[in-house]
């Protein structure tokens, strides 16, 4: 009897404990997951942008975001812990549905400056796979008129003005007999071959695209949260998972160990079959759970490994940059970074102070002309003449914020840069004043380079006074100039915002720094130390091409130290692996890898840097966007 009942709580014992488990007498269920990383699919925002849609900041969204100010759309925005959330004004009945740019083209007759699509445009024959990981809180039951999500896409900052390339599909958010309550869920769309009725322009009939929208609901009043956006090749990349045989788990979830946050995948399973293999392609790197449920609910089993996907490796260029070449102000004696008063020769209509390396100051909003606080002037030290023809690469680091969360460009979020060359008049103080474009700006830090070359940037907006050349000459063929002006923004918003909710308000600036920088450069013969910031361990290839759409045009030679070079002269060059003072600049990037270049042998020519970086099956090439000079 003693055996008997010991044998008898053995198995009651294990029967309770393996229930607890989830488990059944086939099997303990569980989900088996690779036991290897997985390299993540090549995505345009992370290798193109280097700044992947992923949420984890407000500039991921905030461009044009209720059309910069103007339209009341989307109420409550906020992006915290990895989502964008926010809920609908409008809808699709009276034109006012709510949407976001992840990629956003550009304001039209400004510089088209940041990661704004006409500088980064999506080339529609590589990048056409679409993945949204949203919950939308739809209350709109289908299958009587379903909710869905719509995406468009825009050849250019003109948008869907009448003229305009553009194009639209759209997506059945809860197909089916799918209700309330809502869930997270991956969408993919192949834009090259959308779902549903398209209009305007088919994605792949446009080499590219330089806006994509995303309007995650067309009903008013629906809450919504986006956790990532995704656009890759489509190249295939599955992970192979198994599962305790269960006829009713028919759909695999996956689960961001970081946010916690269950997400259905976009294609179900065989629960019976005990195996898949699931496209992984809109998943962003991580450490994730993978479990196995219903279409709303997870999970009847999970993994109790993690699925780890690896992150591709991004290249930032640190030399050649538009940061890397000889700089004005510091060459002058004076950088204008801000720690000393004397960065500042002279302002109108601002208070300041400078203080931690900042110049700090808030604008309030104004009406021109009856005010002048919308025109608030910072004249940068120049204790001598600027010679543009060299120094053309102008940039500045910014915080701005006021009391709506998102841009306003249209009611004074511009930076201008006004410069003063000798009047005609032949007078010491006579000055023709050249009036730049438009920057328009976003919230936040952000780093700005203008590359005044350009010949829309280096155009002069207009000139002022009588004293000025019959032309008016752009910044690369201008006579030396004497004065440069810098005004942060020109705040009309208390009288034009026309969200009542918000009102106009006063803009904080934090400026870091300004810069203006040459062309970067090297003599014949002698190394120059291409410098990175390297994320994820790669083995590279070095380039250098005079056209970076031809990339791996030659190889560039790594220099050997103490080897004689063309130039008849021998180096010792631990100074040559000091990385550039850009690591002590907010918001550059910090060098951590650095490559000797043997120009010996290399024409006399203007050349771009280009590196490849392999992952997995994939390669990923980066060009710099600053050439060097090699004379």
């Amino acid at each position: 009897m003693l055996r008997f009942g010991l044998k008898a709580t053995l198995v009651t014992f294990l029967v309770v404990w393996l229930g607890g488990m989830g488990a059944s007498w086939s099997g303990i269920n569980r989900v088996g997951v690779p036991s290897s990383s997985i390299p993540e699919s090549p995505d345009f925002a992370t290798l193109v942008l280097h700044d992947a849609w992923d949420m984890n900041q407000y500039t991921d969204v905030s461009q044009y975001l209720n059309e910069s100010g103007q339209r009341n759309l989307v109420t409550s925005p906020a992006v915290a812990n990895g989502q964008f959330t926010g809920r609908s004004v409008g809808n699709a009945i009276n034109g006012n549905t709510a949407y976001f740019f992840p990629l956003f083209p550009g304001y039209q007759g400004t510089m088209l400056v940041g990661k704004v699509g006409h500088r980064y445009p999506i080339v529609s024959s590589l990048y056409h796979c679409l993945y949204i990981a949203m919950k939308v809180d739809s209350t709109v039951n289908p299958p009587v008129n379903p909710d869905q999500f719509q995406i468009f896409w825009y050849a250019d900052d003109t948008l869907n003005r009448p003229n305009s390339t553009w194009g639209h599909t759209y997506v059945q958010l809860f197909p089916g007999s799918e209700n309330p309550p809502r869930y997270y869920r991956i969408y993919k769309v192949d834009l090259a071959a959308p779902p549903n009725g398209s209009a305007g322009t088919p994605w792949n009939s446009h080499a590219t695209w330089e806006g994509l929208r995303i309007d995650p609901t067309v009903n008013a009043g629906v809450t919504f949260a986006v956790d990532w956006v995704r656009l890759t090749t489509c190249g295939s990349n599955n992970a192979n998972i198994t599962w305790s045989p269960d006829s009713s788990a028919n759909f695999a979830w996956v689960n961001d160990n970081s946010a916690n946050r269950w997400i259905r995948m976009p294609t179900n399973v065989n629960g019976s079959s005990g195996s898949a293999a699931i496209d992984v392609q809109g998943i962003p790197p991580g450490t994730y759970t993978i479990g196995l449920g219903t279409a709303t609910t997870c999970c009847k089993q999970t993994s109790t490994s993690a699925m780890v996907i690896v992150a591709a490796p991004i290249v930032d260029f640190v030399s050649p940059s538009f940061f890397s070449g000889p700089e004005y102000a510091s060459q002058a004696g004076t950088p204008w970074d801000f720690n000393a008063a004397s960065d500042i020769s002279a302002s109108a209509h601002i208070n300041y102070t400078i203080h931690d390396g900042v110049l700090d100051t808030i604008v309030p909003s104004g009406q021109p002309p009856a005010t002048l606080d919308v025109d608030p002037q910072l004249f940068l030290n120049t204790p001598a003449p600027i010679h543009p023809a060299t120094f053309r690469y102008l940039s500045f680091r910014m915080y701005t914020d006021w009391k709506a969360p998102w841009q306003n460009v249209p009611d004074g979020m511009i930076v201008r840069f006004i410069w003063g060359i000798p009047g005609t008049t032949g007078g010491p103080t006579a000055r023709c004043w050249m009036t730049g474009h438009d920057i328009p700006f976003d919230i936040g830090w952000q780093t700005y380079w203008i590359d005044m070359g350009d010949p829309f940037n280096g155009q002069p907006q207009l000139s002022a006074p009588t004293a000025c050349p019959a032309t008016t000459p752009a910044w690369t063929n201008s006579p030396p100039i004497l004065d440069l002006r810098f005004d942060p923004d020109e705040n009309i918003t208390a009288i034009t915002d026309p969200i009542a909710y918000v009102g106009g308000g006063s803009f904080h600036h934090e400026i870091d720094w300004i810069r203006l920088n040459a062309i970067d450069s090297v003599a014949q013969g002698a190394p120059y130390p291409i410098q990175l910031q390297l994320k994820g361990s790669s083995q590279m290839a070095y380039y250098y091409t005079t056209n970076p759409a031809d990339p791996t045009q030659a190889v560039a030679r790594r220099f050997s130290p103490g080897e004689p070079s063309s130039a008849n002269f021998r180096l010792f060059l631990p100074l040559l692996m000091t990385p550039l003072k850009n690591t002590d600049m907010g918001g550059l990037p910090a060098t951590n890898t650095t490559y000797l270049w043997d120009t010996s042998g290399v024409p006399r020519n203007t050349y771009y840097i280009c590196v490849r970086a392999p992952w997995g099956s994939n390669t990923a090439t980066y060009c710099s966007e600053a050439p060097v000079v090699v004379n």
